[in-house]
């Protein structure tokens, strides 16, 4: 019997937000459409305050401008209760050439400066040192790296056509309704996280295939890493000069450290080398063939949707893919393992539960074998570990009427003592090539090739200032609140491309935080007030292991190096796809979906509006 369409009051409520979204977030902001010429990348900003209101801060919008660029649009503030605007049009000493700020917003006048009307209402600030017109353009020369002009709104109100404001708000409404008639199968086993997962790989086949080799961060050193493995099979000698240039201005090599990911990677652009590209577009390439495999399994295995569904909240995650690094690798690696742990019939569950069978001593072996790469991840994921054992043991405990106890903790133990076997492979061919003095020799070209601001034997005063700071006396309450340690991590683990130097504006990174804290509260609400138990213990632990692993991350920006980098604490995202599956008989399907659905919408214009149209191409500088 076929199922009928119709309309549900989720539809409805649905549609009814995206309408109020779309009029508060459009119809009801101003636009502004800026033509200015600059010398260099700088930031264009506009404050605004109410009668009486100091600028601050918090009321602004900025956008990134850079030469051979002079168009450029975007939103501001609803206009009603706003009396100045304080136009910067650039952070550097020198000449920027303003041709049009127009700025329109329904309900009100046009605000139109440049081209036919001139820049006479512009009222110019210290820093400038000349503003005159050339050749219909506003040539601003400052003395300093702050200038600014102000402006003083008209005020008043004119005739909006709220007819033609009610038909659009209509016709979202009735596309929005009927759209989800058609749509809601898309719910069922949530066969939209394959979906939105083919998206997201495809604007990261984008962007590994446009941008320009080392304007990732530190791709450098990840593509001289890999490159060693292309024609080596036993991890390299400390000193040897073949390395050198795998080295990093902190005096530190990738191929130091036990990640397997370079000889992964390295293997594979050996493999396709024949094909004459690129070395940094093969080696691309392996990131992106982790990320479609993540799809394929998606796409076979029902359960591991679940696992998925987090990296569909940051546009970050997808950018690890995109470029040759090794976090990415771990990520890949980390989503396998909670889908192995979380999944019903994983060779995982079938080796830990089923009787003995040659078959199951054949899954204990590949498992074993897994959980080696798990070890041998970066120290990142250490929490993640803890908490893929931690869940073992637990599930064995609270199902130990159901379950062999005896015959789980010998599997258990023997995949352990496999992983520990392979991962302690790893390091014995390390030590049988460089012996035991390898920290020393570590340290020894530490010293070597470190450059005097980073190097270890320089004097604590004379070393690079973010490097020690508990020993300079600075305070944990400083990290936080002063260098705004919790703010850049935010913003680096959902959207900061290149070398941390192209972001989107802070409204899009308040609304991404409100989005967020709403998702977090919802699924925490479905887990404490829904599930049983196990549930809430299993979300408890991964959650305490997430904020150690925050707190960790603090500490050690603050007693070694201030790294305010979002992807350390990636472990989060499969620590809460496992929870996630173990409570997805409880979860309200259709209110995750839509929170998940509009996080997603932002991460894809963080992606292809900042990273996409800022990453310098194979034809820029």
């Amino acid at each position: 019997m076929e199922k009928k369409l119709k309309i549900s009051w989720f539809q409805v409520l649905i549609a009814l937000l995206i309408c109020a979204g779309y009029f508060f977030y459009f119809v009801n902001r101003a636009h502004v459409d800026l033509q200015i010429q600059v010398e260099k990348r700088t930031f264009f900003k506009i404050y605004w305050v109410g009668p009486g209101e100091k600028y601050s801060e918090k009321h602004h919008v900025e956008v990134l401008v850079k030469p051979g660029r002079e168009q450029y649009r975007f939103y501001l503030t609803d206009l009603e209760k706003v009396s100045r605007l304080r136009i910067d049009p650039q952070e550097y000493r020198g000449v920027s050439r303003i041709k049009k700020i127009e700025i329109t917003q329904n309900g009100f006048p046009p605000i139109s400066l440049g081209e036919n009307s001139g820049f006479s209402e512009l009222q110019p600030g210290p820093q400038v040192q000349e503003a005159v017109p050339v050749e219909n353009m506003l040539e601003v020369r400052s003395s300093g790296n702050d200038p600014f002009f102000e402006y003083t709104l008209p005020g008043g109100r004119i005739e909006s056509n709220r007819i033609i404001l009610l038909i659009r708000l209509g016709a979202i409404f009735l596309f929005i309704c009927i759209g989800g008639m058609f749509t809601g199968p898309l719910l069922e086993e949530y066969r939209f996280v394959p979906m939105l997962l083919v998206a997201a790989i495809t604007m990261a086949i984008v962007m590994a295939g446009t941008s320009r080799r080392d304007v990732h961060p530190d791709e450098h050193v990840h593509l001289e890493a890999s490159k060693y493995f292309m024609d080596n099979w036993m991890p390299p000698r400390i000193e040897d000069e073949k390395i050198r240039n795998t080295y990093s201005r902190y005096g530190v090599s990738r191929l130091n450290n036990h990640e397997v990911y370079y000889f992964f990677a390295g293997k594979f652009a050996s493999l396709f080398s024949d094909l004459k590209l690129d070395d940094y577009k093969i080696l691309r390439a392996f990131n992106i063939l982790l990320f479609i495999s993540i799809l394929l399994v998606t796409i076979i295995y029902t359960e591991s949707r679940l696992v998925a569904l987090p990296l569909l909240l940051s546009s970050q995650v997808w950018y690890l893919f995109s470029y040759c690094n090794s976090d990415a690798f771990s990520l890949f690696i980390a989503f396998i393992a909670a889908w192995q742990l979380t999944g019903s019939e994983t060779l995982l569950k079938r080796f830990l539960i089923e009787r003995p069978r040659w078959k199951t001593f054949g899954y204990g072996l590949i498992i074993g074998l897994f959980f080696g790469l798990v070890l041998l991840l970066k120290k990142n994921y250490y929490p993640f570990v803890f908490f893929l054992i931690g869940t073992l043991l637990f599930f064995c405990w609270s199902r130990r009427y159901e379950l062999n106890p005896k015959r789980f903790f010998i599997r258990l133990t023997a995949i352990l003592l496999i992983g520990g076997i392979f991962a302690g492979a790893r390091v014995y061919l390390d030590y049988k090539v460089n012996g035991p003095e390898r920290d020393a020799k570590i340290m020894a070209m530490r010293v070597k090739l470190t450059e005097p601001l980073f190097n270890p034997t320089t004097d604590l005063n004379k070393q690079y200032a973010y490097l020690r700071m508990k020993e300079r006396g600075v305070t944990l309450t400083t990290i936080i609140n002063v260098h705004r340690w919790c703010e850049k991590s935010f913003r680096s683990a959902f959207g900061v491309f290149g070398y941390s130097t192209i972001s989107a504006t802070h409204v899009f990174y308040d609304n991404l935080r409100w989005l967020l804290l709403g998702f977090f509260l919802f699924v925490s609400a479905n887990l404490l007030f829904l599930g049983n138990w196990r549930i809430r213990a299993v979300y408890l632990w991964g959650l305490v292991l997430s904020v150690a692993l925050i707190c960790a991350s603090i500490y050690h920006s603050w007693t070694v190096d201030f790294q305010a980098q979002g992807r350390y604490l990636f472990p989060i995202f499969p620590i809460l796809g496992s929870v996630l599956v173990c409570s997805r008989d409880i979860l309200y399907k259709k209110g995750l979906s839509l929170l998940v659905f509009i996080i997603f919408l932002m991460a894809c214009y963080s992606f292809v509006a900042v990273g996409l149209a800022e990453i310098p191409g194979p034809g820029t500088l």
